[in-house]
């Protein structure tokens, strides 16, 4: 009996080619719209200084608006999203409702010129957890249809955790991080446009995107969450025009608030006090705590971000920097504060608050430096601090876990540690510091600030 299968094979062969023709040719059509649309909204724009046009790209400073050509990427049902929309040569159309005829670059640029401030991205490095920046607001319409048939991209996007559409809260526009690209004759670009992902709306906090998502979304925390949603399915070439709106603010004020907020000891050396900063708004000065959390809640109810830079002085006892963090963790949140990076010579506020379990050394992953701090001499001398390495042996193959050595080296004075790290190795970026809680931090701060750029990573435990 002969076989059926080459029959079967050339059978496969000729409808995926088939398919792929036909790609093509609604490629090609796409391709000459774009080119025909991007063409005449040239022509409108010159000569007037409130337009700005690109390819597949169209920005009205005075109604604030931005247009942008996009093609569907042909997602079915329930498929993983990780981007709303990304370059037209990303990788990841795989997991992304469209592709852009404009690029990253130019999109940022036309948000930009109808007035909206550029944010930024998280950074982990930086310890910048929370994008920043206004709302943009995006509506999607199929080219060619009325504006009335447009809908929010959110609702392109299920959340699996409630089984609802994602819900319109806007986009922030962070502007994705920018470089200076020698091979483009030393021109300003995003890495949204150079690298991978090349994500221009991101469903996660991708570090590079030009607009991400308004909440804490640790890819890792994330994946697979958010899904198509099979009530708003896109065919694969399906041309899109997407508008890019920034949110208009009732009271004209922006959404990002800056807050400066740092903790002073109170005159007469008897508890903790507080300046809080905010834009147009008169400062507070040696506040409470409930005064502080009272005015930033406030702030959030009104519909604003208030990003909190926070600072603590080298005064300030450790056992109350600790109370303070965990009142400010309480509020930190969508609805309420977002912690920023800390300022120059401080540590992250969640790094006065660490995991407990992070004591035991051998429960730990790796091994960090640990800098030991004494109790206060009865002659009122500096505290007594120890530098502790612990090393680890992997040289028993029949255990699972190395065996741990553990060395003190005691310091001296503070400004001997950096020289005792590079002695020893240098070591993981890692720092833990134990501490009695009625220490203040000036008692180890100093010593940690000729470390920051060695041992950026900063966790303190009170004794």
């Amino acid at each position: 009996m002969q076989s059926v299968f080459p029959t079967v094979c050339l059978l496969a062969l000729s409808a995926f080619a088939a398919t792929a023709q036909e790609n093509n040719a609604s490629r090609q059509a796409n391709l000459r719209q774009v080119t025909a649309w991007s063409e005449a909204r040239a022509r409108d724009a010159a000569g007037k200084a409130h337009l700005y046009a690109r390819r597949g790209l169209y920005a009205d400073r005075q109604a604030r608006r931005v247009e942008v050509l996009a093609e569907a990427c042909g997602l079915s049902a329930n498929t993983t999203v990780e981007f709303g929309l990304v370059g037209e040569f990303s990788d990841r159309a795989y997991e992304a409702l469209a592709q852009s005829f404009a690029t990253a670059g130019d999109v940022a640029c036309a948000l930009e010129f109808v007035g909206l401030p550029r944010g930024s991205n998280v950074n982990s490095k930086v310890q910048r957890y929370w994008p920043r920046g206004e709302r943009v607001f995006i509506d999607v319409r199929l080219y060619g249809q009325d504006a009335t048939s447009a809908v929010p991209i959110e609702a392109f996007v299920l959340d699996r955790r409630t089984g609802l559409p994602l819900r319109r809260q806007g986009l922030v526009y962070c502007g994705s991080p920018r470089m200076t690209a020698e091979d483009e004759g030393n021109r300003e670009q995003c890495l949204a446009d150079r690298e991978p992902p090349m994500a221009i709306v991101s469903t996660y906090n991708e570090p590079q995107t030009v607009l991400d998502v308004p909440r804490l979304a640790a890819q890792g925390d994330v994946y697979e969450t958010f899904v198509v949603n099979p009530d708003r399915t896109l065919p694969s070439g399906t041309l899109l025009l997407l508008t890019f709106e920034p949110e208009r603010r009732p009271d004209g004020r922006p959404r990002v608030q800056a807050v400066n907020l740092k903790a002073l000891p109170a005159p007469g050396g008897t508890g903790v006090v507080f300046t809080c900063a905010l834009p147009q708004s008169q400062p507070l000065e040696q506040a409470t705590l409930t005064d502080v959390i009272k005015l930033l809640l406030r702030e959030a109810k009104a519909g604003r971000d208030p990003y909190v830079t926070l600072s603590f002085d080298d005064a300030v006892p450790l056992a109350r920097t600790r109370e303070i963090c965990t009142a400010l963790q309480l509020v930190e949140g969508e609805s309420g504060i977002r912690v920023e990076p800390p300022p120059e010579g401080q540590i992250y506020y969640k790094g006065f608050l660490p995991d407990e379990k992070w004591r035991d050394r051998q429960s730990r992953l790796s091994q960090p430096w640990e800098l030991h701090v004494g109790e206060k001499p009865a002659d009122g001398a500096m505290r007594p601090l120890t530098l502790v390495q612990t090393l680890e042996d992997w040289s028993d193959p029949k255990s699972l876990d190395p065996k741990l050595t553990v060395k003190e080296h005691p310091l001296r004075n503070l400004e001997e540690l950096p020289a005792k790290l590079r002695e020893l190795g240098g070591g993981l970026p890692v720092m833990l510091v134990y501490a009695p809680t009625d220490a203040v931090l000036g008692d180890f701060m100093p010593a940690v600030r000729l470390v920051r750029q060695s041992q950026p990573l900063v966790y303190v435990f009170g004794e």
